[in-house]
């Protein structure tokens, strides 16, 4: 027992005196990154926790910290540094203290960085030249000399320059003149293109595949064309990988054979949905999709909507045209019932329409048939039209940069116009012309803080506009119009007061939205606007209010209180919408 009393105990003191430090070096003076550097350079800093540590090693690595920390600030521009340092034994520690003044900076009194080879003369790679920041006057920084060679080859690996070298690359530094001389030269050698570009077996005509394909046999390598391809592959939605895969292992005669991995999406989808605003009430959705229903990439969608004012069936079989990532004809047929303070309309209607990119905007040409069985004036009546119409739409946004942003996106805006018209006996029992034209603006105007407008306006020109259907007259109010009233209530009436619609339309809201504390904020928001016959601003309705503002996993949750302040009650209405107020 007592053997082993003693063994413990001796054991015990053992561990105390290794748990101990035997030296504390600091160093003071210089923070990082220079700090960092020096202390990787000490050899006592690194050894400082050795249990082996004696007074004849920590003399001579004492001394050595000196020409150590000299190495490490040169990397910096610091060639004269002052140090002043210390070894004493305190209470059986040992202290080594150093006192670093770096000194002054040594610059760059001539820099040479050139390009040779054909890129010479490109921008992309004459731009990263330019933006090296080790030009005359300039600190030398070998770090960021090394980061700058770095740089240069990746670019030029990412433009296809494959055999690009440097044929340069030296610092002179006369410490007599403290000054210092870069030079860097790269040869670039001849840049590759693009060579035998294949896709992997698919259920998709390898013929169509190549209608997506944003770059081709014979252009120019480059890394960013590559993922551009991918992204519009992915785009399409057939597929739930794709792999865009250069094959530099084969490269021969200047070509980088491309091989495109695809991974097939299931052909169905089903989609199901609820959610509730107060123009509609509860809703819900159920949407069939068929992803490719043939090898040429042709889809078909089913979509029932139900709410309690709207009930919709709606079907769409798309055609990918020559450029199907912009053009696609489209047939279309729906079936809806919607009751709304004018009265209730069934309508039916079956066309097709044609997808494409005019001046930058989204343009649709469109002919429907189109048949309503409507409820005006208290009467029960039945239109038949065929209405040609074109629209040009565009909405651009800047996502928020920030994780942590309260809002979903810091600016954008929204624009439509569309024109639509029908010829009496040309299959249609009437005629009429509509031109509707809408947008709306958002911008950040603080950190937290967006400015919201929105107007729209529409006009109608119709040969008998009593027997234009409810779907083509214009109303006003709601959670997208003017709040503070309900939902398609505010137009023309007749002499008893029931709602009849009007020619035309003219809207406008102003919104400050505020995020105050993570996805909570709320806003001040003000509306105004109407339906006429005529247009009129003294018959513009006005609504204001407050509301409350979610950033849900979801969306933008937006419930307002609005005031109608053009009612003689001054009625006070709630609404609640999702959106991202574009």
């Amino acid at each position: 027992m007592r053997f082993s009393l003693g063994l413990g105990l001796l054991l015990w003191i053992r561990i105390a005196v290794a748990a101990t430090p035997l030296l504390e070096v600091t160093v003071e003076g210089i923070e990082d990154p220079l700090l960092k550097n020096v202390l990787a350079f000490m050899t006592i800093y690194q050894h400082r926790d050795d249990a082996k540590i004696n007074v004849q090693w920590l003399t001579k690595a004492n001394q050595k910290a000196d020409s150590e920390i000299k190495l490490a600030l040169q990397p910096f521009g610091y060639y004269r540094p002052i140090i002043k340092y210390s070894l004493r034994q305190e209470n059986g520690l040992w202290v080594a203290h150093y006192r670093i003044d770096p000194g002054v900076a040594i610059r760059i009194s001539k820099s040479n960085i050139t390009l040779t080879g054909s890129g010479r003369n490109q921008k992309v790679l004459q731009a990263a030249v330019q933006a090296i920041p080790l030009k005359s006057g300039d600190v030398l920084d070998q770090t960021v000399y090394r980061k700058s060679k770095k740089g240069l080859m990746t670019l030029t690996s990412e433009q296809g320059y494959f055999d690009a070298k440097f044929t340069i690359h030296k610092i002179m530094v006369d410490l007599d003149r403290y000054m210092a001389t870069v030079s860097l030269q790269m040869d670039t050698g001849s840049r590759f293109h693009f060579g035998e570009i294949k896709f992997s077996d698919t259920a998709l005509d390898k013929t169509y595949l190549r209608k997506y394909l944003t770059i081709k046999s014979g252009d120019f390598y480059s890394t960013e064309n590559l993922h551009s391809l991918r992204r519009a592959l992915m785009e399409t939605g057939y597929f739930k990988h794709v792999t865009v895969n250069p094959q530099f292992e084969k490269k021969q005669n200047g070509a980088v054979p491309v091989r495109v991995e695809l991974a097939m999406r299931s052909a169905y989808q089903l989609k199901l949905g609820a959610g509730y605003a107060t123009d509609s009430g509860v809703r819900g959705r159920i949407q069939l999709l068929n992803r490719y229903v043939n090898q040429w990439g042709h889809k078909f969608d089913v979509n029932a909507r139900v709410s309690q004012l709207r009930q919709t069936l709606d079907a769409k079989y798309t055609i990918p045209l020559d450029e199907p990532r912009i053009r696609n004809f489209n047939l279309t047929s729906s079936l809806s019932q919607q009751d709304i303070p004018v009265g209730l309309t069934r309508t039916a209607r079956f066309g097709g329409n044609r997808t494409g990119i005019r001046w930058g905007l989204r343009e649709v040409l469109a002919l429907d048939f189109q048949y309503e069985n409507f409820f005006v004036e208290q009467d029960i009546r039945d239109s038949y039209l065929t209405i040609p119409s074109i629209s040009w739409s565009s909405v651009q946004v800047e996502l928020a940069k920030r994780a942590d942003s309260a809002h979903l996106f810091h600016r954008g805006f929204r624009f439509n116009i569309n024109l639509r018209g029908a010829v009496e006996y040309l299959l249609s029992d009437s005629s009429f012309v509509q031109l509707r034209v809408g947008g709306a603006w958002a911008q950040e105007i603080w950190e937290s803080a967006r400015l919201i407008t929105r107007a729209e306006v529409g006009w109608t020109a119709a040969s008998d506009f009593d027997n234009l259907p409810t779907t083509l007259r214009y109303f006003a109010g709601g959670d997208q119009s003017v709040r503070g009233y309900d939902y398609h209530s505010l137009g023309p009436k007749d002499r008893e007061g029931h709602l009849l619609g009007g020619r035309h339309l003219g809207v406008a809201s102003m919104e400050y939205e505020q995020m105050v504390y993570g996805p909570w904020g709320f806003a001040v928001f003000y509306d105004m606007g109407n339906a006429f016959n005529d247009f009129n601003l003294s018959e513009f309705k006005h609504g204001t209010g407050l509301g409350l503002r979610w950033k849900s996993p979801v969306g933008l949750v937006k419930a307002d209180v609005a005031m109608a302040l053009s009612d003689s009650h001054h009625q006070i209405r709630f609404h609640i919408v999702m959106g991202t107020g574009l």
